[in-house]
């Protein structure tokens, strides 16, 4: 290797002094040294011309072999899977010095009976990567382990691997199966994770567990003792089975119980998140997240923290806007940065199925007879009703209550005031009125 003036640049040119080379001033150069027997000093060597400075960093000197194929990675399976047909897909990355023209890739479940695919008419330069999709297979429910390893690599210069330790890569995976609504959940089993439950924890540090430390209801929970974590930027999950049988409801529902005190840093903050899938992780929707002090149930800082009774915050979300009547999974997700323990309880999926009458009309006022208050129910989110009138028998106003759009699909109305009667109730949407009598007796 031998370079000089404008071919040496990696940053163009200047007359002032070059002192601080940003990320995309450096280049990599990588120089094979071949036909070498014995030991070899490699020597540096600086000609100055009163140019300006040079820097070098990363000075890595390896044997290479000629013919050398390594498996970095296989995915999927992901770390979480359904009991649907897997394609794994391999990534063979070339680490010798030769160009690759067929090799072939294998793997294994749990140490099975091996499937090989066999890759060829190729050209894998040296420190180039291909993705290889191999045999699909169907997993059973429960925990996996898929072996993948690479053999026979072939060049213009022969065929075989001249450097076989970096041939295999593991990889571990869970496959869940399906559950029928409703599902419940408050930890009280000693087994954990609980059955129909999984947990992903890729960068191997704290982790979700059972604790009877606390609890909202009975005498555990689960929580991360992300207090005591040795690293920031961590990300667990906490994973549901499919969930199914979501056919016959109008609405689905998640409700939960959790605990939080915020840390005391002023950059960093916990993160909880709920993500929705339909498609089995392809594909994800966030429901609900908090962070740092919105997520908090109490204040004052109180570390390593381990809730007391009215600690607790409770969760309601209608998810059928996400799921339809579709299978579905929850992720409990929590991305930790050292600050506080979180914790959750009484975890709850079900269903709601509504009145027939309410489908067909799209409305109900109930109870009608009422006494003190009664129920305006609309089967969708009423984005249309404008406003609600009360008049008596004798056609005066007495109660109103404007909504421009931002109705609820249940509003309670208290009528408390009013003596006992027959009253009309007026419905204003923008494309229809509806006028029922009521009576309160």
């Amino acid at each position: 290797f031998n370079k000089a003036g404008a071919e040496l640049a990696t940053a163009g040119s200047s007359s002032s002094a070059y002192t601080n080379p940003v990320a995309s001033d450096w280049k990599n150069q990588k120089i094979v040294i071949s036909n070498v027997s014995g030991s070899i000093i490699v020597v540096f060597r600086n000609v100055s011309d009163y140019g300006n400075n040079i820097f070098i960093d990363n000075i890595n000197i390896k044997q290479e072999t000629s013919r050398d194929i390594s498996v970095v990675a296989v995915n999927p399976p992901v770390p979480t899977e359904c009991t649907n047909a897997v394609t794994p897909i391999a990534t063979i990355k070339n680490v010798g010095i030769s160009t690759i023209t067929g090799f072939n890739v294998s793997y294994s479940i749990d140490k099975g009976t091996p499937q090989q695919t066999t890759v060829s008419g190729i050209s894998l330069l040296p420190d180039s990567t291909v993705k290889v999709p191999l045999n699909s297979f169907t997993p059973t429910e429960g925990a996996h382990q898929i072996t993948v390893f690479s053999s026979s690599p072939q060049s213009s210069s022969g065929t075989g691997d001249l450097s076989p330790l970096n041939d295999t890569l593991q990889k571990s995976f869970f496959v869940v199966g399906k559950v029928n609504l409703p599902v419940t959940e408050g930890f009280e089993s000693s087994t954990f994770p609980p059955s129909g439950w999984s947990i992903e924890n890729p960068d191997g540090g704290v982790i979700w567990e059972r604790t009877t430390k606390a609890a909202k209801t009975g005498t555990a929970s689960m929580y991360i003792n992300n207090y005591k974590s040795l690293f920031t930027g961590t990300t667990d999950k906490f994973v549901s089975s499919v969930i199914t049988g979501t056919s016959t409801y109008d609405s689905i529902y998640v409700s939960f119980d959790y605990a939080y005190n915020a840390g005391n840093s002023a950059s960093l903050s916990d993160t909880l998140e709920l993500q929705v899938t339909t498609d089995c992780g392809q594909t994800f929707k966030t429901v609900w997240e908090r962070s740092g002090t919105d997520l908090q149930t109490v204040t004052g800082y109180s570390p390593d923290f381990v809730p007391f009774s009215n600690a607790w915050k409770n969760i309601s979300l209608n998810l059928f806007d996400v799921v339809g009547k579709n299978d579905f999974q929850v992720y409990f997700v929590f991305k930790g940065n050292k600050q506080n323990n979180v914790y959750i309880d009484n975890i709850n999926l079900y269903g709601i199925t509504v009145p027939a009458r309410l489908k067909q009309q799209g409305y109900l006022i109930y109870p009608n007879p009422f006494h003190q208050q009664f129920i305006i129910r609309n089967y969708q989110v009423p984005v249309t009703l404008q406003s609600a009138h009360i008049y008596n028998s004798i056609g005066q106003l007495i109660w109103t209550k404007e909504y421009n759009g931002k109705a609820y699909t249940l509003m309670n109305v208290d009528f408390s005031g009013p003596p006992p009667g027959v009253y009309i109730l007026k419905l204003t949407y923008t494309d229809k009125t509806v006028v029922q009598k009521i009576v309160k007796q």
